[in-house]
């Protein structure tokens, strides 16, 4: 048997990185999915599934159907980044409470004493680029989208290059949740 490994942070430069940086992340996957808790998603006659998270990389978005859920995801996933070393950026998180169709201002608070803050009525949240809040704004982000990543100097094969580099996984992310028309793609 060997000594332990001691790793005191996960560095951009070296090429384990992404793959520690995503096993340390694996845990609290798997430990969410053992949750009973999340919003109760029926498809036809398929069987019920729990959804609960939406994680990519660093960034998690969690679901709750009630206040204590949330409480207990949000519990979990601040112990888990704790227990991995992991900062959790409190001060960039916020909490959307929305029961029976109206929003309730509800903050949260960790075990170190530290506050999430909830969002009020009229506030949008940025999560992987997309302006969110309790409905979407359909137009407001088609607008957005459209000024951020299809306008440009560029001459017709340099935009072209651009579009496909950079606007278009940005763009085919928002499909599942933008309204847009065929003339819009």
């Amino acid at each position: 048997m060997s000594d332990p490994i001691h790793i005191r942070g996960i560095y951009r430069e070296y090429s384990l990185s992404p793959l520690w940086f995503c096993l340390a992340l694996n845990r609290r996957s798997y430990l969410l999915n053992r949750t009973n808790c999340g919003l109760a998603i029926h498809s036809g006659d398929q069987e019920m599934q729990r959804l609960n998270r939406l994680l990519y990389m660093d960034d998690i978005k969690l679901y709750a159907a009630t206040n204590s859920q949330l409480q207990a995801l949000l519990r979990l996933t601040h112990t888990s980044s704790r227990d991995i070393k992991m900062v959790f950026g409190i001060e960039k998180c916020k909490t959307l409470c929305i029961a029976k169709g109206k929003l309730e201002v509800r903050n949260f608070t960790t075990e170190d004493g530290d506050t999430m803050g909830a969002m009020n009525e009229g506030a949008i949240y940025r999560h992987l680029g997309h302006m969110q809040a309790k409905q979407i704004k359909h137009a407001r982000m088609k607008q957005k989208l459209g000024e951020e990543y299809l306008k440009t100097n560029l001459n017709g094969k340099n935009t072209i290059k651009a579009i496909n580099t950079y606007a278009n996984p940005v763009l085919t992310f928002s499909f599942g949740a933008v309204k847009w028309t065929p003339t819009d793609v």
